[in-house]
Order: structure tokens, then sequence, then C-alpha cells
């Protein structure tokens, strides 16, 4: 049996999962366990906290609403000021406090809406005065790269299905979004935490989508793209970069540990557990925080702090007291 024959002759996987075991087998398995399914890919939903600087009609439409926000909050500002004027002729200190706080309130309200136009405003002119331009890759080294150069070149967001390769690698995943042009789609990865270093399990996970694009819509996919933290600053990774052969092997290993039903070896770095979801200790709760496998829920195997227990999804499942985390490096000995 071929690669490409074993790949497809187990149960689907995720290119989450894929991306978990390229970075851990312990990951992986625990991933593929849990049954998770691609995480935080979509559009950020809106909240209060949330400004758009991907999309300009987004960053256009905000700009409007907060202007009529901020004419409102002016005028509760004069509307206050007013009353405190009112009030003080007629003799009322008590209205005059209150119209005061108000006043204050509102003031200060403003000066906050007035703050996000100014950065919304910032955002718009830099997505319209940024040139056009298009990564040129002379190895296969990642590029810099820009979102709005790409924008500029015409390249426009879209909310990718799923998308799914049963007959072949029996894979499936979704990226955060992938930018269009004409016959090209450009899978587009959003890095978490603080470090711009763009690692293997990035280039796999590009690799797949690059994959699953080109199996599904029969499009190109000349490179992906990979936003660094907390930036619209990318790194370009051409497709030279995303082998397919290599993917295929990945597959193949994983789904050879997943029908061993061996547990694989810890990881001999303790960076990787640091920054590890599936590592960090949680405080363990009866009947809520369980560590669930296949469905069932594994036995705790827990750390007793103040009068508390700790446990982690890998600790459970893996039969180890404290994966080498700095945040369980000062707990007790196990109970």
């Amino acid at each position: 049996m071929n690669q490409t024959q074993y790949a497809a002759s187990s149960p689907s996987l995720s290119v989450h999962e894929l991306s978990q075991y390229q970075y851990c087998p312990r990951a992986g398995l625990l991933a593929h366990e849990a049954l998770f399914d691609e995480a935080g890919e979509d559009w950020p939903k809106i909240r209060l906290s949330y400004l758009p600087k991907y999309n300009l009609a987004e960053i256009e439409r905000w700009i409007s609403v907060v202007t009529i926000v901020l004419v409102g909050v002016i005028v509760a500002t004069g509307v206050a000021l007013g009353w405190v004027l009112l009030a003080t002729l007629l003799a009322k200190p008590g209205a005059v406090g209150f119209g005061w706080w108000v006043f204050g309130s509102a003031f200060l309200a403003s000066l906050g809406v007035l703050y996000l136009i100014v950065m919304l405003v910032r955002r718009r002119r830099e997505a319209l005065g940024t040139k056009p331009r298009e990564p040129e890759f002379t190895s296969e080294e990642p590029v810099s790269i820009h979102w709005w150069e790409l924008r500029a070149a015409g390249y426009q967001p879209r909310s990718p299905p799923k998308f799914d390769d049963e007959e072949l690698l029996n894979l499936h995943g979704k990226p955060w979004v992938v930018l269009v042009r004409g016959d090209h789609w450009i899978p587009v990865l959003r890095m978490r935490g603080d470090s711009e270093t763009i690692h293997t399990n990035h280039i796999l996970r590009l690799a797949a989508y690059r994959y699953l694009i080109e199996v599904n819509t029969h499009y190109e996919t000349p490179y992906g793209l990979v936003l660094l933290p907390n930036s619209l600053k990318a790194k370009a990774v051409p497709a030279s970069a995303l082998g397919q052969a290599e993917l295929k092997t990945v597959i193949a290993d994983f789904r050879q540990l997943i029908d061993s039903r061996r547990a694989p070896e810890p990881p001999t770095r303790q960076s990787l557990c640091d920054k590890c979801f599936f590592g960090l200790p949680h405080r363990y709760v009866m009947n809520r925080s369980e560590t669930y496998s296949e469905g069932q829920p594994l036995p705790p195997l827990t750390v007793k702090v103040a009068g508390k227990y700790w446990h982690s999804k890998c600790g459970d499942r893996f039969r180890w007291h404290t994966p080498p985390t700095r945040k369980f490096a000062d707990l007790a000995e196990p109970s």
C-alpha cells in the first residue's frame, strides 16, 4: 500500500490535527481524540474591543457609525453643561453636582470615541495609500509582504467553505480566509503569540490548504500567506516550499501513530510544552474539567497546591503529572 492509499484508509483528519502533530505528536493525538476542529479560523465576531483592520469597506462603515456616536456624545456634553448653568442660576447644589458628573462622563466618552475615529482614519489612510505589490520569490524562503499591498494588487478576502478530500488523503480543513484574484486562491493563516518565526507546522498547514483548495476548486495557489502576530505585515511562502510529497508522508506517519495505539515519547524541549494548550495546568472541577479521549472521560492526574487540585490534558492522557511547562514548575508534589 503506498502513502496516498494509506492516507485515505483511516478516519478523516483535519488540518488542525495535522498541524498539532507536526508541532508535537502528543498534541496531535490529543487534538484528534478530542475531536477538535479548525479553531479560530473565522472572521472575528464584532465586539466592543474590535476595530476592523483587514477590510476597507468595514473600516469605512465603522467610521460612519462611530462619527454618529461622537455627535451624540457631544450633544450630551452640551446638554449637561447647560444643565449645570441652569442649576447654578437656580441655586440647586445637588443638581449642579449631578450635572458636572454627567458632563465629565460625556466628555471622557467623547475623547474615547474621538480616539477610535483617529485610529480608523489612520487605517483607512494606510489602506488607500499603499501601492500594489506582489511577492517575488528567488528561493523557497518566505518573502515579506504587507496585507494592503496584496489588497491593492487586486486580491479580495473571502471566507472560504470547509474543504474536504474524502477520496485521496481523507483530509478536511478551512483556512482563516482566502485572498482571491481571478484563478488564484491564497490561503491565509494568522499567527498568535509574539514570535514572528515561521515554523514547520505553519508550512505544513499552508501545504494542506493549498492541496485542499486545488482539489476542491481547481484554482491555483502560487503561495500561502502567514499574517504576523497583531500586525498587517505578513510572510508569503512559495508553492515550491509547500510540497505535497512531505504532506502525504506526515499524514501517513500520523495515521500509523493513531493506528498503533501507542503513546509517543514526550517532547525533549521545554519550550514546546510552554506554548502548548494541552500542557497548561487547569483547576480540576469534578464532572466539568475532565479530559476526553474519543468521547470518554479520562481519570485526572492531579497535583495539589494550597488545597486545590490541578491537572492538564496532556498529563491526563499520557499519565505524567507535570508536563514541563513553566506554569507547572512551582506546583507541589503529585497527590
